[in-house]
């Protein structure tokens, strides 16, 4: 039995845009196909509202709208954008930090080995070269 699109939501969690933390993202199933769902990003406020009930009031964030592949969720945690479970998604978002941070470690590794290198060329062209490194008061007119 399909579900009813208003009865499905999936979860995402992200970097915090304020501090170095994380948050949750819901994403609401707007429509389900064959071979997935269209789902779209939505924020809950539990504000209230004129005729005076607490129900949350849920709103869809303009452009947010992703396909997602569907999946048994119970044997697989892999590349997915959101998942139903939020456990799943927390999995999820672990392993895309510490992807993060091997290519971060990575590049940084990189970088470093570059700078020696430059560092290393400075010292042969200054060699060769010393009036390529003189201040501009060191010059003489």
């Amino acid at each position: 039995m399909i579900a009813e699109p208003e009865d499905i939501y999936f979860y995402r969690y992200r970097d915090s845009y304020y501090e170095y933390a994380y948050e949750l993202e819901k994403w609401k199933v707007m429509k389900e196909t064959p071979e997935g769902y269209w789902i779209y990003r939505v924020h809950e406020l539990s504000l209230g509202n004129r005729n005076g009930s607490n129900e949350p009031i849920i709103f869809q964030t303009t452009g947010a709208k992703k396909w997602i592949k569907k999946f048994r969720q119970d044997i697989y945690i892999g590349n997915k954008f959101a998942y139903q479970k939020k456990s799943h998604a927390l999995i999820n978002y672990k392993r895309r930090k510490e992807k993060q941070l091997q290519i971060l470690s990575n590049q940084t590794t990189k970088a470093n080995a570059i700078l020696r290198k430059l560092i290393q060329n400075e010292k042969e062209i200054y060699l060769d070269m010393p009036e390529l490194f003189l201040q501009k008061e060191d010059v003489e007119l």
